[in-house]
Parts: C-alpha cells; sequence; structure tokens
C-alpha cells in the first residue's frame, strides 16, 4: 500500500489503474493474437472500463484505511502502514494505535471475502480436476515407441 495514493482523488485511482490494465491487454493481445486492430480497440476499452470500476473500489478501501488510520502526519502515517505490514511494533502510543486499527480492519476484509473466495476458486477449479473430455493434444495413450531399424 502506498501511502501517497491513500489521499488521491478517484480519477487519479481510475486513471492509474485503469492506464496499466489497458498497458497489460493491449500487449497480451498483441503476443497472443499477433494482429493490431483488436489489440489496439480491446486493450483501451477494457482499460477504460477496468479504470472506472477499479477506481471507485480502490477509493472506498483508501477512505476506509484512512478512517483506521485517523488523523497522523504522513511519517507517521507511513510508519503506521509498515508496522501494519512487517512490523516492528511502534514505540509512540498513537501509531501502535492505528497500526492496530489497521490490522483489524484488514482482518475484517479478509475475513469477509474468505467464505465466497473460497467458494469461487473451488467452483474454478471443478472443469479443469473432473473433466471426461480428453485434453486438446488428443488425449488417449500415447504412441508405442518402435526401436530405430
Amino acid at each position: 500500500m502506498r501511502a501517497y495514493l491513500l489521499n488521491a482523488p478517484r480519477w487519479v485511482l481510475s486513471v492509474a489503474t485503469g492506464l496499466f490494465f489497458g498497458l497489460f491487454m493491449t500487449v497480451f493481445f498483441l503476443i497472443q493474437d499477433g494482429h493490431v486492430l483488436p489489440a489496439v480497440i480491446i486493450g483501451p476499452i477494457g482499460g477504460i472500463l477496468f479504470g472506472a470500476i477499479m477506481g471507485r473500489q480502490a477509493a472506498r478501501q483508501n477512505n476506509q484505511v484512512m478512517e483506521a488510520l485517523g488523523p497522523l502526519t504522513p511519517p507517521a502515517l507511513r510508519k503506521a502502514i509498515r508496522a501494519t505490514n512487517r512490523g516492528p511494533v511502534p514505540e509512540d502510543s498513537q501509531i501502535r494505535q492505528a497500526a492496530y486499527r489497521l490490522t483489524n480492519l484488514q482482518l475484517h476484509q479478509l475475513s469477509r471475502q474468505r467464505e465466497w473466495s473460497l467458494a469461487f476458486f473451488g467452483l474454478l477449479d471443478v472443469p479443469t480436476s473432473s473433466s471426461p473430455l480428453p485434453d486438446h493434444r488428443g488425449g488417449g495413450p500415447p504412441p508405442p515407441c518402435s526401436a530405430p531399424s
């Protein structure tokens, strides 16, 4: 988590996330397909849509983080985030309390995601683990080896 993005407006977060996603999608389609026109169309459209959705989501999460951290100076904010992510426990009680509140927020967010993520990824695994169809290489046993003559 970058402290300088916590106070960024929603449009900045939308542009940042959409730009990276759009560039990735453009390069991905260029490598996968090799055709320039679909890549140049799909990449930016995907970036705009992704940025609009993720910018809003990121701004909402950043607001929750800032509420949990409370009124801190930028250096204290960075110390609280660092203490939450990797330690050590801060000696300053104000920073320690902010890190504690941020840790509780992250725990709450992750516990809310646990149920649906297990079900979602379990459903994604079903087609790959129980498919009765042969794979795309033809399936069946490998051809017998023949000795060179």
